[in-house]
């Protein structure tokens, strides 16, 4: 959680960013570490939510402990930065006595590592990323589900594989339409300016298509 202020003439931006500690497990043989949920009563929301008892993920979800709210008390940060010369100045006090939550979504060293997975093989799909199972044997690779947790999601895995294949420029569109979709992609896109295709033939080494505006 952070508070934000301008001081002198917008010259100083001024942040407060507020621990809120981890969500911790009471299984001693369990290490999991969770973010608590951020936003005015977030916490509150939460423990109401789950009655005050939440079942730990941990341990591939078969951890049978009991996750609780471990507050961060004595610490404080403070962040003045300069938007005129571009640089800051950051002053932290207390020693945070608890474990480092796991992140919710991928920080940006995590997502550059899955970058470097997915630019040796970028038409493996989210499936073979998740196995580890290169499409072309010259360009072996390892599972990117040690990356991050996140990633051991399918479909959240998918998402970053398209904003990272865009940022690449390695498929066409703003939403990351695949390289073999391109030509269909750019048949809509005639067809919205009005150039449709009124016919078409499909044969070996004979192709055509007849357009036509309306």
């Amino acid at each position: 959680m952070t508070t934000i202020n301008s001081r002198t003439n917008n010259t100083w931006k001024v942040s407060r960013p507020k621990c809120l500690g981890a969500l911790v497990c009471d299984n001693p043989g369990c290490q999991w570490a969770g973010s608590p949920p951020t936003g005015k009563d977030g916490m509150d929301k939460f423990l109401s939510s789950c009655r005050g008892e939440m079942q730990c993920p941990g341990l591939a979800e078969k951890c049978n402990g009991t996750v609780s709210h471990l507050q961060c008390k004595g610490t404080a940060c403070r962040i003045d930065y300069n938007e005129t010369t571009k640089w800051g100045l950051l002053r932290h006090k207390g020693t945070h006595m608890h474990p480092w939550p796991e992140a919710k979504n991928p920080d940006k060293i995590s997502m550059g590592k899955l970058g470097v997975e997915v630019k040796k093989n970028p038409k493996a799909g989210a499936f073979e990323l998740k196995l580890g199972k290169p499409t072309d044997p010259t360009a072996p690779f390892n599972s990117v589900t040690s990356i991050h947790p996140l990633l051991q999601n399918k479909d959240w895995l998918a998402y970053y594989r398209q904003k990272l294949l865009v940022e690449m420029n390695l498929v066409p569109g703003k939403n990351g339409g695949g390289v073999g979709d391109k030509f269909i992609l750019d048949m809509f896109g005639w067809a919205a300016q009005g150039l449709y295709v009124i016919s078409s033939w499909f044969m070996p080494n004979r192709k055509h298509f007849t357009l036509q505006t309306l």
